[in-house]
């Protein structure tokens, strides 16, 4: 399967290995963007936005609060449009 994957921090960054262990095929995003390139080492792809991290089979994200979901998804630029759950006030 071809996965995108945003937010390598701790927990991210151990669930994407995960991932590649098991024959995945992984695009990555992140703000910063060594632990996407440590991901690189492993076989992960490096994606240059979120967006492009947005051209898989499944995207996942693991950030870091409510903010950062919230930054990301009004980054318009970024990531393709798609429906949204979610209402910003």
């Amino acid at each position: 399967m071809d996965v995108g994957f945003i937010g390598l921090g701790q927990m991210g960054s151990g669930m994407a290995r995960r991932l590649l262990e098991n024959g995945h095929r992984l695009l990555v995003y992140n703000r910063t963007r060594e632990k996407a390139a440590a991901l690189q080492a492993h076989g992960a792809q490096v994606a240059e936005t979120p967006g492009d991290a947005c051209r898989g089979d499944a995207v996942i994200t693991m950030l870091a609060d409510d903010r950062a979901v919230e930054d990301l998804f009004r980054w318009k630029t970024s990531l393709p449009s798609v429906p949204s759950p979610f209402t910003f006030r």
